[in-house]
């Protein structure tokens, strides 16, 4: 997986993955946790027009043998508007965090690997605009690294939003609008990949060099 990426004429290993004091890593403390989520949801509203915290009522942080599974990390509760973040291996990640905040505002409560896929592709591009040292972590650590069922369907979208807009896709992630993307969606990835580019025409890229090329 490259993580060397030229951006802006700045060599991308300086931004993706270290020089910058900001942690990609929560203790599990419902306290703390809290707090980085409210400076989520402040940041949430800065790069998504439209974005609606009061949709988020509670965060909580549970271990394992409360309520959360294995493999799971986080999930969000559409009646209750309560994100819950899982504690693995001694911590709870920020790029899950953002993760579960995006679904609340997501249109829909079904979780297909396109939904999944475009709310991690939406947390890369939340997290390149305001914490870009965790797309490096988002892909590398551990714990918290993407889950590569999800991967090729990030990568599908971010494609997308190269061709189209970051705010389009937004608008489709938050108020379902968009037969022509709803179209793409009734295919297999690959085919959806391939209309993609035959259709606008655009270079593919693959996840990473897609959300460089993006302002």
């Amino acid at each position: 997986m490259r993580c060397f990426l030229q951006i802006s004429g700045i060599r991308g290993v300086h931004l993706w993955k270290g020089g910058t004091s900001v942690t990609c890593d929560l203790p599990c403390d419902e306290g703390k946790v809290a707090q980085e989520a409210d400076r989520a949801l402040e940041g949430l509203q800065s790069v998504f027009s439209g974005f609606d915290p009061a949709k988020v009522k509670d965060i909580k942080v549970r271990e394992l043998a409360e309520g959360c599974v294995i493999g799971v990390r986080g999930f969000y509760d559409f009646s209750s508007g309560t994100v819950t973040l899982c504690c693995v291996n001694g911590k709870v990640c920020v790029e899950t965090l953002v993760h579960e905040l995006l679904h609340s505002n997501s249109f829909t409560k079904r979780r297909t690997a396109y939904l999944e896929g475009l709310t991690e592709f939406l947390t890369l591009y939340y997290l390149k605009k305001r914490k870009p040292v965790c797309v490096y972590h988002r892909l590398t650590d551990e714990a918290c690294r993407i889950n590569k069922e999800y991967e090729v369907y990030a990568a599908f979208w971010a494609n997308l939003a190269v061709a189209i807009g970051v705010d389009r896709l937004w608008a489709y992630y938050s108020e379902g609008e968009g037969p022509e993307i709803d179209g793409l969606t009734r295919l297999g990835v690959f085919d959806a990949s391939l209309a993609v580019k035959k259709r606008y025409g655009i270079e593919w890229s693959d996840l990473l060099d897609a959300l460089v090329k993006l302002p």
